[in-house]
C-alpha cells in the first residue's frame, strides 16, 4: 500500500506500509491463534459484561496491542456496541488510523513515572469526544515504576463507568499482586507454526506473491511464534527474491543454517566419520555461519532424531514439512535413544563454553570431535542379560560334558563352582553403526592352557574381554589322584509340597528379573521401557503382575496403560517369559524404599564390579 504527502519543500513523497501494518488484524475474526481470548471478548461485549480492565499477556508479536484496539472499536462503532465492527464508520477507522482522541495509548517503558500517571487521573474523569468509552492502553505496562502502579490503584478500584483499561505486558510476573487482582487477565499464547503458515499464504495470495511450503515454514519457525516477526521477515525475503521465494533464498536471506548441513554432522556421528564432520564445519565458515547459532540448530537438529526414535506421532512434535518429518523418522532409526539423549547432554555442555569462548570456531571443532568418537550406550541390566541369553545357548552350558553341571541353573555362566566351562562369547552390543569398529568391544587374545595328561581335555577360549571378567579365574592345578568333589544329591521333596515352590519360584523369576526384562523392552520399545524406569513387579495370583510406581510417578503410570502401550507390554512378556500374564498398576507407598534396596544388592554383586572394571 502507498500513499503520497507533500513535504513542506513541494517534494513528493511516496509512504509505503509495511506488511506488518498493512495486514494487521481489524476484527477478531482475524486474530490468529489466539481464539480463546477472541471468543470470550466477543461473547462479554454481547452480553455487556465488559470489565473496566484487562491485563492482556504473552510474548512479543502475538495480537496484544491489536487485541486492544479490536475492543476499542467493538465498544466504540456507531453499530455498537457489537463483537464485530463495522470498520467503515469515522470512528473505526479513527481507531485504526491511531487519530481517535477516545483511544490513548501510552508507551510504559518511557512514561513511567508517577507524574504520567498523576495526568491520566486527571483525564480519565472527562467523558469520551467521539464515541461511547474511553479506552486506555498501556503498553509494557510492567515498566512503570512502584509509585506509579501506587498512583494507579485507587482508580483501577473505582473507575469512572466510561472508561476501559487494557495492560499489556510481556512480564506479568512484574506486575504488582495488587494491580493484578483488580484485572481480568489473558494470556496470550505463542502462535503455532502451521497457523503462521497458513496466515503467510493468505498474505502472499493478496499480494500476488508465491512460495514453496518449505518457505514458509522457514520463515514461520524463525518467528519463533510471533505473526507480527513473521510478517516482517517475509518483508524482509520478499526484498531479497521478489515475489517469488524459495527455501534457498530464506536461508540466505535470514541467515539460517542450511538443513542439510546439520543432516551431515548427523551422519558423520552415526559413522564415526571424522573428515565428514570437520568438512561440514569448513562449509559453515565458508557460508559466513556462526557457530553459535550453528550449535542451537543442531540442538534442535538433534531433538527432532530423538522425537522421531521414540516417538509414535512426530508430526505432532517436529514442526516441518511432511517431508522432512519422514526424513527425520528415517535417519533416526540407525541411532540408540540412550545414544541422541547423550549427545543433546553434550550440545547443552557445550554451549556455555562456545558462549564463553574468544575462539568459537575451535571449541566447536572439539565439541564435534567429541560428539563422533562418543561410544554407544549398553546398559548393566541389557549387558547381564545378553550375556545370558549367549551362555544359555552355548553348548557349554548345557552340562553334556561334565557331570557336575546336571541341573544347573541358566546363569551357569556366573556360578562360581565351574571353573572349567568355558565362557561363551556374548551377543554384539545394541547401539548406533560405527564404521569398522565392532560393536562388542575388543576381543581378548586366546590363551594356551597346559592339561594335565590324565585329566579331561580342556578347551581354550577365545571370549571377549567383558565375558573373561565375569568368568570365575581357574583354579590351580590339582595332583592328578584327587578326584574333584561332587555335591551330594539333594533329597527329594515329598509330593505334596512339591507345587509350592515351584509357584514360589515363579514369583520369584518375574519378580528377579524384572531389570533383565527392561532391559529386552528396551531394544523392542525404548519409550515404554522409559517409562517403566523406577517401577518394581510383583505377580499376583491367577497369572496378574502387578507393577508398581514411585509415588512421583503417576504420569508414567497413565501412559504405560494405555490400551496400545498394554498390548506391546503384554507380547514383549510374552516372548521374554514364555507365558501370558495380565497387567495391573499401582502406586506403591515404597517403592522408592524397594528401588534403592535392590540397587544397594546390585552394588554388592561381584558381576556388577567386575564389568565396571571393564567399562573404566
Amino acid at each position: 500500500m502507498h500513499g503520497f504527502f507533500f513535504h513542506r519543500w513541494g517534494v513528493r513523497v511516496v509512504s509505503y506500509l509495511v506488511l506488518a501494518r498493512k495486514w494487521r488484524p481489524q476484527s477478531f475474526a482475524d486474530l490468529v491463534g489466539q481464539e480463546h481470548v477472541a471468543r470470550t471478548l466477543a461473547n462479554a461485549i454481547d452480553q455487556d459484561r465488559v470489565a473496566h480492565a484487562y491485563l492482556f499477556a504473552g510474548p512479543r508479536g502475538v495480537g496484544k496491542t491489536t487485541s486492544a484496539r479490536i475492543l476499542s472499536m467493538c465498544l466504540n462503532c456507531e453499530k455498537g456496541p457489537t463483537a464485530k465492527p463495522c470498520g467503515k464508520c469515522e470512528v473505526c477507522v479513527d481507531i485504526q488510523s491511531g487519530r481517535s482522541l477516545d483511544v490513548i495509548e501510552i508507551d510504559g517503558a518511557s512514561n513511567r513515572g508517577i507524574d504520567e500517571i498523576r495526568d491520566l487521573r486527571e483525564s480519565v474523569r472527562y467523558m469520551a469526544s467521539s464515541g461511547k468509552r474511553k479506552v486506555y492502553i498501556i503498553d509494557e505496562v510492567h515498566m512503570l515504576t512502584t509509585e506509579a502502579f501506587n498512583a494507579l490503584l485507587k482508580t483501577l478500584e473505582e473507575p469512572p463507568a466510561h472508561v476501559v483499561f487494557v495492560f499489556a505486558t510481556t512480564r506479568a510476573t512484574k506486575v504488582p499482586a495488587t494491580i493484578l487482582s483488580r484485572t481480568i487477565r489473558f494470556e496470550f499464547r505463542r502462535i503455532t507454526t502451521e497457523d503462521i503458515v497458513k496466515r503467510l499464504q493468505t498474505v502472499l495470495n493478496g499480494e500476488g506473491m508465491k512460495a514453496d511450503r518449505k518457505a514458509l515454514h522457514l520463515v514461520a519457525r524463525a518467528a519463533d511464534g510471533g505473526m507480527r516477526d513473521a510478517l516482517s521477515l517475509l518483508e524482509q525475503v520478499r526484498s531479497y527474491g521478489g515475489d517469488k521465494l524459495e527455501a534457498a533464498q530464506v536461508e540466505e536471506a535470514l541467515g539460517l543454517v542450511d538443513e542439510e548441513l546439520l543432516f551431515a554432522v548427523s551422519n558423520a556421528a552415526r559413522d564415526a566419520d571424522i573428515p565428514g564432520v570437520m568438512d561440514a564445519i569448513q562449509a559453515l565458515v565458508d557460508n559466513g555461519g556462526d557457530p553459535g547459532d550453528f550449535l542451537l540448530a543442531l540442538e534442535e537438529h538433534f531433538r527432532h532424531l530423538l522425537v522421531g526414535r521414540v516417538s509414535k506421532d512426530p508430526g505432532r512434535l517436529i514442526e516441518s514439512t511432511n517431508e522432512t518429518i519422514e526424513r527425520y523418522k528415517e535417519e533416526a532409526k540407525a541411532f540408540d535413544p540412550d545414544d541422541l539423549v547423550r549427545m543433546l547432554s553434550l550440545l547443552g555442555e557445550g554451549g556455555r563454553d562456545l558462549r564463553n569462548s574468544p575462539r568459537p570456531r575451535l571449541v566447536l571443532e572439539m565439541l564435534l570431535l567429541r560428539l563422533v568418537r562418543m561410544e554407544s550406550t549398553v546398559s548393566i541390566g541389557k549387558l547381564l542379560h545378553q550375556l545370558e541369553r549367549a551362555g544359555a545357548s552355548s553348548p557349554a552350558s548345557a552340562g553334556a560334558s561334565s557331570p557336575a553341571s546336571a541341573g544347573a541353573s541358566s546363569d551357569t555362566n556366573f556360578s562360581p563352582e565351574k571353573p572349567g566351562a568355558p565362557a561363551a562369547s556374548p551377543a554384539p552390543k545394541a547401539g548406533r553403526a560405527r564404521g569398522a569398529k565392532d560393536a562388542a568391544g575388543p576381543v581378548a587374545k586366546p590363551v594356551k592352557k597346559t592339561k594335565p595328561k590324565p585329566g579331561p581335555e580342556e578347551t581354550v577360549s577365545d571370549a571377549p574381554q567383558a565375558e573373561r571378567l565375569l568368568a570365575t579365574p581357574a583354579e590351580p592345578k590339582r595332583e592328578i589322584a584327587t578326584p574333584v568333589p561332587q555335591p551330594e544329591p539333594a533329597a527329594p521333596a515329598p509330593k505334596g509340597r512339591a507345587k509350592a515352590p515351584a509357584g514360589q519360584a515363579k514369583k520369584d523369576a518375574i519378580d528377579g528379573r524384572w531389570p533383565d526384562f527392561l532391559g529386552h523392552l528396551s531394544t523392542d520399545n525404548p519409550m515404554i521401557a522409559s517409562l517403566l524406569h523406577g517401577s518394581i513387579a510383583h505377580e499376583r495370583s491367577g497369572d496378574i503382575v502387578e507393577i508398581l510406581f514411585p509415588r512421583d510417578q503417576m504420569f508414567q503410570k497413565d501412559q504405560v496403560f494405555d490400551p496400545a502401550n498394554v498390548s506391546i507390554l503384554e507380547k514383549v512378556f510374552e516372548s521374554f517369559f514364555a507365558r501370558k500374564v495380565n497387567f495391573k498398576g499401582k502406586i506403591g507407598e515404597h517403592v522408592g524404599d524397594a528401588n534403592h534396596l535392590r540397587k544397594e544388592k546390585l552394588k554388592q554383586d561381584p558381576r556388577i564390579d567386575r564389568i565396571l572394571d571393564m567399562l573404566d
